[in-house]
């Protein structure tokens, strides 16, 4: 990338790695050889010159079907197909216009929901919803399920297991990680908090995958 990478995953089997830059480029590569098989100028993809000058921010794959979630700096998340990485949709201002810190999937829920966590909210959507909006008070027909405000930046997030799916955390701008339980609340709001590190953000938090419930 000509820039700095802003974000990577690998896909299902471990063979692609992605990535996104600075640049606006979003790169397939052979995880073995780092071969670029393919690769896709993002700005390409938009008509407006607002959502051409975008910045990206994160990057999610599905392991169970062909497409690509991208998180931009203006709330958005964009839905590529990974075989040809063409756009098939756009889910708008998932958080009132802020940006997308993490994105991961609720397959739990559904093979095509997944959660996204920006400002200080955390919301879930389908990916092949058209249109769809946040659900607000004045607005409670929205698809995409926003949480209560959390008043602290929601950073990052996993479950603690994700085949279980039951315990989510996300880690907090100041310093705190929450615990969320989606079969209490269906994600509405934390459930408690852990306090980690009083003058520090908590930037990444990843499960240990041990079966030990920790992360």
């Amino acid at each position: 990338h000509k820039g700095s990478v802003r974000a990577i995953c690998f896909d299902a089997k471990g063979n692609n790695i992605l990535s996104i830059g600075t640049d606006n480029i979003l790169k397939k590569a052979d995880t073995m050889t780092g071969k670029v098989i393919k690769k896709v100028n993002l700005s390409s993809l938009f008509e407006s010159e607002k959502k051409k000058n975008d910045q990206f921010t994160k990057l999610c794959i599905s392991q169970t079907h062909p497409f690509i979630l991208i998180g931009d700096e203006s709330g958005d998340v964009h839905v590529l197909n990974s075989n040809n990485l063409t756009l098939t949709n756009t889910v708008h201002s998932i958080h009132f216009g802020d940006s997308i810190n993490d994105i991961f999937h609720f397959d739990k829920k559904s093979v095509y929901k997944f959660i996204s966590l920006g400002q200080t909210t955390l919301a879930y959507f389908d990916v092949r919803d058209k249109d769809a909006k946040p659900n607000t008070p004045e607005n409670q027909d929205g698809k995409i399920m926003v949480s209560d405000d959390q008043e602290d930046e929601v950073l990052c997030g996993c479950f603690v297991d994700p085949e279980e799916a039951d315990t989510l955390l996300c880690g907090m701008g100041e310093g705190i990680v929450t615990v969320w339980k989606p079969n209490k609340n269906d994600l509405v709001d934390q459930m408690s908090r852990i306090k980690i590190s009083k003058d520090e953000s908590i930037d990444c938090i990843v499960p240990t995958l041990q079966d030990d419930n920790c992360v």
